[in-house]
């Protein structure tokens, strides 16, 4: 089934997280290839540009990696792949209605934010931003909404599956010990 956006404009395009995804969605916006801005960046915009956008890099030497992973030797189609697939976002610019009030949610993103898998970097931006004075508070702010979102937007399907198995595995398992047990209570989601 093909997307026709111009029909539906909430619907995605088409996955634009990877090269093959990005020129699909082009296509699929017309966007014509041969139309195109030239614009001359000073190199450091260049990366803080790939960095507010969750592209990584071990060291100048190596090649930028998109939030995805895939890597981009050329440092202008890495920018031109995450601007392009920036503005190809079909979710961009709209609200995004949340049932979830700011304490919970602050909540939520502190715990993501001390996970050991983040900890060494919010640590790290926050020694420069404190001890050094390198940073602006709006500019932490910054750093720690991509890193959150990097997080989390970067699992892949597989990830999904895997934690939807486990949680429906222990929701079995304490239905099971419920059905053992029946004056025992059945524990909210937020309780195991």
């Amino acid at each position: 089934m093909t997307n026709d956006s111009s029909t539906d404009p909430t619907r995605p395009l088409a996955p634009h997280t990877t090269a093959e995804g990005l020129a699909n969605a082009r296509v699929a916006a017309g966007w014509d290839a041969g139309d195109v801005t030239t614009v001359y960046l000073p190199r450091p915009v260049v990366q803080r540009l790939l960095a507010d956008r969750g592209w990584t890099r071990a060291d100048p030497q190596r090649p930028w990696h998109a939030p995805t992973g895939e890597p981009f030797w050329d440092v202008a189609e890495a920018l031109q792949m995450a601007l392009s697939a920036e503005a190809l976002d079909p979710t961009r610019g709209q609200d995004r209605p949340t049932t979830i009030d700011s304490g919970p949610r602050r909540e939520f993103i502190n715990n993501i934010l001390a996970h050991d898998t983040l900890l060494d970097e919010v640590d790290a931006l926050l020694y420069e931003h404190v001890v050094e004075g390198e940073h602006r508070p709006a500019a932490v702010a910054a750093t720690l909404r991509r890193l959150t979102l990097a997080a989390v937007t970067g699992a892949t399907p597989e990830d999904w599956q895997d934690v939807a198995e486990h949680l429906i595995a222990d929701v079995r398992e304490l239905e099971a010990d419920a059905r053992h047990n029946p004056k025992t209570d059945r524990p909210r989601s937020s309780e195991r």
